[in-house]
C-alpha cells in the first residue's frame, strides 16, 4: 500500500505549542504572525495520527463514534474566509479525502471528520463529541459556547481544546489566558509583535506611524495587550470606580424583609438575561444575573425559576419587570403561572436613554460579584459603535453577547429612576434630580409676585 507522507513546518515559535502534551492551551498571539495556520497544522497532525491512544482500548470505539474535529471562528464567513482555504491545501493532496464544500466539511480516508462552525450558532454541536476543537479569536465569541455546549462535547473521548486570538478587553478570553498561564495542566503562549521577529521593525514602526491607528490599537493588536478597552466602551469605567470602592464585592447580601426585583431583556433562550436586585436606601443591590439556557427556555420555565429561587432564597418579591415587547407573551405566563406582580415598561424614546439613566446612577450600585460574574464581564465588554444614518454618523450600541445582560441592567435602573421600586426605607426609590426642589403649577398670583410657596 502506498504510503503519503505530509511535511509540517512550523513557524519555530509554534513549535512547542505542535509537540505539547497538555490537553488545553491559549495562544494570545498577534496580527499577520499566522496563528489560525499554525493551529490548523496541529489539527491535521492529530486527526491523521490520533487514534484515542489515550484512553483504554474498550473505551475508544473508532468504529462507532469516528473521530471528529472542530474549528469555530466567530461566523461563518470568517471561518470560510480564514480557516478554509488552509483546509482544502493542507488535506487537499490526501487521496481518498472527501472535501465538502457546502458544509465546510472534510473526511479524511481513515473517517475522521474535521468540520467549521461558527460561533454564531455553537447550538450546532449540541450532543456531538469532539476529539480536538480550536476556537479561534474567542474574544468575539460568546463565552456561553464553551460552558453550555462546547466543553461538553469534548467530555466522551476526553478531547483537547485550544483558545486562540488578539485581546479585546479583560473579557472571556482575558480569563481564559490568566487561567493558562497559572495552571501547569495549560499549555500558554503570548507573542508580541516586538519579539516575535515576524514583522521587521521597519514595517512595525510604519504602522505605528500610520495616521489612522491610535496607539491604543496598536498596543491591543500586535503588543498583545489587554488592559485597552474596547473603543466606545459604555460601562467599563463605572465598573471600574465601584470595585475600586468595594461596590463589586462578593459580601452583599438580600435584606431580609424587602422587596427584591427582576428585570429582563428578552430574546433567544440563549439571549434572555435577568438581573435580581434590591433597593436598601440609597444603594442598589444587583443580588444575581440569571441566564436563559437549553432548560429555561420558555417564559413558564423562567416562572418556575423565579417562584422556585424565591422559595430558596426567602426573597419578598416586589415587581418583575419586562421590556415593552413582553406585554404579549411573557406577561401573560407570569400572570398564568401565579405572578401577578409583572408590569411591562414603556419603551424609551431612544436606547441611550435607559444607558445614561444608568451611569447617572452607577455611583449608588453595589453588586454581588460572585453571582453576577457573566454581568459583569458584559458590563465591562459592552461598547458602542460608529454607524451612518443617512448623511450623518451617530453612536449605537453594539447588539452583541454583552448586549443582553447589559441591557436587561438599564432596565432595572430604568425601573428604580421611574420609581417603581420600593426602598428598605419604605420609600419610592425615584431618582432625586438637582438639589431636590420640585417646581408646580399654582393658583394664579399678583402679577409682579413669584408665587413661589415652599411645599414640604
Amino acid at each position: 500500500m502506498e504510503q503519503t507522507t505530509i511535511e509540517i513546518n512550523p513557524r519555530e515559535a509554534m513549535r512547542p505549542y505542535l509537540q505539547r502534551k497538555e490537553r488545553y492551551a491559549c495562544l494570545v498571539i498577534h496580527r499577520r504572525f499566522g496563528k489560525t495556520f499554525g493551529c490548523i497544522q496541529d489539527l491535521g497532525a492529530k486527526a491523521l495520527t490520533c487514534r484515542r491512544e489515550h484512553l483504554p482500548v474498550a473505551r475508544r470505539n473508532l468504529n462507532s463514534a469516528p473521530l471528529r474535529y472542530a474549528y469555530i471562528a466567530p461566523t461563518r464567513d470568517q471561518a470560510k474566509d480564514v480557516a478554509w482555504p488552509y483546509m482544502k491545501d493542507f488535506f487537499g493532496v490526501l487521496p481518498g479525502v472527501v472535501i465538502n464544500e457546502s458544509e465546510l466539511k472534510v473526511t479524511l480516508p481513515h473517517g475522521a471528520i474535521i468540520r467549521l462552525y461558527s460561533g454564531e450558532n455553537y447550538e450546532r454541536m449540541r450532543g456531538l463529541h469532539v476529539d480536538g476543537i480550536i476556537m479561534d479569536e474567542y474574544a468575539d465569541i460568546d463565552p456561553s459556547a464553551w460552558a453550555l455546549v462546547i466543553r461538553p462535547c469534548l467530555s466522551d473521548y476526553k478531547g483537547w481544546a485550544t483558545f486562540i486570538g488578539t485581546p479585546k478587553g479583560k473579557n472571556a478570553f482575558y480569563e481564559v489566558h490568566k487561567h493558562a498561564e497559572n495552571d501547569p495542566d495549560w499549555f500558554s503562549l503570548l507573542l508580541k509583535a516586538s519579539e516575535s521577529g515576524i514583522l521587521d521593525a521597519d514595517e512595525l514602526m510604519d504602522i505605528q506611524n500610520d495616521p489612522n491607528i491610535t496607539r491604543n490599537q496598536y498596543l491591543q493588536e500586535y503588543e498583545c495587550d489587554f488592559t485597552i478597552a474596547n473603543p466606545g466602551s459604555i460601562f467599563l469605567e463605572d465598573v471600574e470606580v465601584a470595585r475600586k470602592e468595594g461596590r463589586l464585592s462578593n459580601d452583599i447580601a438580600a435584606m431580609s424583609g424587602v422587596p427584591v426585583y427582576s428585570a429582563f431583556d428578552i430574546g433567544l433562550p440563549m439571549n434572555t438575561k435577568c438581573w435580581i436586585f434590591q433597593v436598601v436606601g440609597d444603594k442598589i443591590k444587583f443580588l444575581q444575573m440569571l441566564s436563559g439556557s437549553a432548560t429555561i427556555n420558555t417564559p413558564s420555565k423562567w416562572t418556575e425559576l423565579l417562584l422556585n429561587l424565591g422559595r430558596s432564597r426567602n426573597y419578598s418579591w416586589g415587581v418583575h419587570f419586562l421590556p415593552h415587547d413582553g406585554e404579549t407573551v411573557w406577561r401573560p405566563s407570569f400572570v398564568e403561572a401565579g405572578i401577578s406582580n409583572v408590569e411591562c415598561l414603556a419603551r424609551a424614546p431612544d436606547e441611550w436613554d435607559t444607558i445614561n439613566q444608568a451611569k447617572r446612577m452607577f455611583n449608588r450600585i453595589h453588586i454581588k460579584e460572585d453571582e453576577c460574574e457573566e454581568g459583569v464581564r458584559a458590563l465591562e465588554n459592552w461598547s458602542s459603535k460608529q454607524v451612518q444614518k443617512k448623511q450623518y454618523w451617530t453612536n449605537k450600541p453594539a447588539h452583541d453577547m454583552y448586549s443582553h445582560p447589559s441591557t436587561a441592567f438599564a432596565y432595572a435602573c430604568w425601573a428604580v429612576s421611574l420609581g417603581r421600586c420600593i426602598s428598605g426605607a419604605g420609600k419610592s426609590t425615584k431618582a432625586r434630580r438637582g438639589s431636590g426642589v420640585r417646581v408646580r403649577m399654582g393658583t394664579s398670583g399678583d402679577r409682579g409676585r413669584s408665587g413661589v410657596k415652599v411645599i414640604k
